[in-house]
């Protein structure tokens, strides 16, 4: 399996620069080893919950392992906020480059580059292929518009913490879980547990070490309440994986 996820997550470092979560993916590419082992460790897992868009379960070690909280309030919030209110502004400079022919000329002197979308764009490697948004790919100065403007329309969300980015995380990956057949919900959190104790997120993997107080029965109850609560979540979990361009 090494020689294979490691192949595949060679393709991903050719196209990491294309997506929005650029950094992410670069460290996915980068840790097929650590992976592999995290693959290895639960029986439930498998090497498509890491090559297949949006790349779940590599998402999900990262923002464990290599994030502290600050950077997953600081990511939620991109994701949540600053996205949306940077496309409100962006979109009327793009509206006029695009609409101006002295201003697209200047810069676009060699015809590199397209306004207008003249193929059917690649939904799927672009935005997840359960999702169905009625834009052009961001691969012509149309599709950029038309995708700035779906994240302007997003209303802006008052609450946003270090939980949401891990959220987001988990919903992408249970998703992909139920896509391969793994549905079950104590499954769901056999699979978070172990990911959970292996990165040590909040206290875990220090059950029954001296100075800890909470047992592995209340951890999986948290993990079940935490799911339930993803699962009833009055707003929509954000993608945090989507291409910039084509």
């Amino acid at each position: 399996m090494a020689l294979k996820l490691e192949s595949e997550l060679k393709k991903l470092t050719l196209d990491a620069n294309k997506y929005a979560n650029t950094q992410e993916l670069n460290w996915i590419s980068k840790n097929a080893d650590l992976l592999e082992e995290t693959i290895k460790g639960e029986p439930l897992l498998y090497p498509e919950s890491v090559t297949e868009f949006p790349f779940a379960l590599g998402g999900l070690v990262y923002a464990l392992k290599e994030l502290d909280d600050t950077a997953r309030k600081r990511l939620a919030n991109a994701f949540a906020n600053n996205l949306v209110e940077s496309a409100k502004e962006r979109v009327p400079h793009l509206e006029y480059i695009m609409n101006d022919y002295l201003t697209w000329s200047w810069f676009n002197p060699l015809g590199v580059f397209k306004r207008e979308m003249n193929a059917e764009p690649d939904w799927e490697g672009i935005y997840p292929p359960d999702k169905k948004y009625d834009i052009p790919s961001p691969g012509t100065l149309e599709g950029f518009i038309a995708q700035e403007k779906e994240f302007a329309s997003r209303d802006l969300r008052g609450y946003i913490n270090a939980n949401s980015y891990i959220n987001w995380k988990i919903n992408d990956l249970t998703k992909n879980l139920i896509k391969h057949s793994v549905k079950k919900e104590t499954h769901h959190i056999d699979i978070i547990y172990y990911l959970f104790n292996k990165f040590e997120y909040e206290g875990y993997g220090r059950v029954g070490k001296i100075g800890d107080t909470v047992t592995k029965k209340e951890h999986r109850s948290s993990i079940k309440k935490r799911l339930q609560n993803i699962h009833k979540a009055k707003l929509p979990h954000l993608e945090t994986v989507f291409k910039i361009w084509k």
